[in-house]
């Protein structure tokens, strides 16, 4: 069975579903590196406050 050839608007779609794919994989890269950061944000927050708890008493 002969394939016909692929519309431009066929290849447009398929264009666009690897970009789009493309865009996810790296939208899930960045939402795992922001929980990163966050997450250290959040430890250097902790430790901050308890540095500042240590000196306020102190003074």
């Amino acid at each position: 069975m002969e394939q016909k050839p692929l519309s431009l608007e066929e290849k447009v779609i398929l264009q666009l579903q690897a970009k789009v794919g493309q865009l996810e994989g790296n939208l899930a890269f960045v939402r795992a590196e922001l929980q990163e950061f966050q997450q250290k944000n959040q430890a250097l927050s902790h430790e901050v406050a308890k540095y500042q708890g240590r000196t306020s008493n102190s003074e």
